[in-house]
């Protein structure tokens, strides 16, 4: 099979919000020949394991520990902050009460999305044909280029899958 599929990867850094705070992120385009998609189309290999990595810069801890505090406290911080708003202290009681519900809330969500962010998000090949590219963090240079490496191993791996599914195995008779 003599179709190619075209991988680029571009290494991009962001800056945080406070300067020495950066994201390292591998972008990846897929650009796969007419008679690759065919054979994907088909053999059904759309849902095949094309990459796989971490979207975005896990949160750190402390956001993890100040879940827990504002889950622990957040009733009591919601009570006080209601007995303010009733008391007649008029829009900063009712802004305070506002206030302590939304760290309440953040205390119970704050953990399913360091969960989620934690967890390596695979690349299917039908996201690549309908989007081609992708992005995957990493926390430094050096690790943004080891990413680049194991991410050619995935896609190397994808082309030999596709390959091999071009055609069926010939009927083959051996004895043991």
């Amino acid at each position: 099979m003599g179709a190619i599929m075209r991988v680029t990867m571009e290494h991009r850094e962001e800056a945080g919000i406070v300067p020495s705070d950066k994201s390292y992120y591998v972008d990846t385009t897929v650009v796969f020949s007419e008679e690759e998609r065919a054979i994907v189309q088909a053999r059904g290999l759309g849902g095949q394991k094309a990459a796989s990595g971490y979207r975005s810069k896990p949160p750190s801890d402390a956001a993890l520990v100040t879940a827990e505090y504002l889950r622990a406290f957040g009733p009591g911080a919601l009570a006080l902050s209601a007995l303010i708003a009733f008391a007649g202290s008029g829009p900063l009681g009712v802004l305070l009460f506002l206030a302590a519900a939304a760290g309440w809330a953040y205390g119970y969500i704050a953990p399913i999305q360091y969960a989620q962010a934690n967890k390596e998000h695979v690349v299917e090949v039908r996201h690549i044909i309908a989007n081609q590219t992708f992005a995957f963090y990493a926390e430094t240079p050096a690790h943004a280029k080891g990413l680049a490496d194991r991410l050619a191993a995935q896609l190397a791996e994808l082309k030999h899958i596709i390959t091999e599914s071009a055609e069926l195995g010939a009927k083959n008779t051996f004895e043991l």
